[in-house]
């Protein structure tokens, strides 16, 4: 059984209103929707749980590949972790200085309103897009850059962390 993005759109709700109140966009409850999905077979629902996880995989670009940038510890390859301002944000782990630490690739919206895409060391527990952060690059988030980071011209944050890197996407 094959599905199709719209059944995967009429299957799952999200905040939709300021109240947060849960439909799917064509103006169906939660309660709806959760009676839709308990009425479809158990084969059903686990075909549609596994093409909606790889859908979400595809659509945030699964792994992204960092090469070229001036400090070597940034290149290699992410791994999205969870959101931050609304969008996929990658991790991975290398070293600073010789110091572990945690590389992050994420979104931020600036005070003046603006987004922004930055890599950037997050000190552990902490949020992204704060003062706290050290950031080493960063690129405006416009127009199809909005959703996930760009492969565009990143900017380097002091001159002496060029040059700036090179992004990819790997799919599955």
């Amino acid at each position: 059984e094959a599905f199709i993005d719209s059944d995967v759109c009429s299957a799952i709700a999200v905040p939709t209103s300021s109240d947060n109140s849960l439909s799917n966009g064509e103006g169906n409850s939660i309660t709806q929707i959760k009676s839709e999905y308990e009425s479809l077979s158990k084969d059903t629902r686990i075909k549609l749980l596994e093409y909606a996880m790889r859908h979400e995989r595809r659509k945030s670009g699964g792994t992204m590949a960092v090469d070229g940038a001036g400090i070597s510890g940034v290149n290699g390859t992410y791994v999205r972790k969870g959101l931050n301002d609304g969008v996929g944000m990658y991790e991975k782990k290398g070293k600073w200085h010789g110091e572990e630490c945690t590389f992050s690739v994420f979104r931020c919206r600036l005070d003046n309103g603006n987004k922004e895409w930055y890599i950037s060391i997050v000190p552990q527990d902490g949020t992204p897009g704060t003062d706290d952060d050290i950031d080493l690059y960063w690129i405006e988030a416009n127009g199809a850059a909005t959703e996930k980071p760009p492969c565009g011209k990143w900017i380097t944050e002091h001159s002496d962390y060029g040059p700036s890197p090179n992004i990819g996407f790997h799919h599955e």
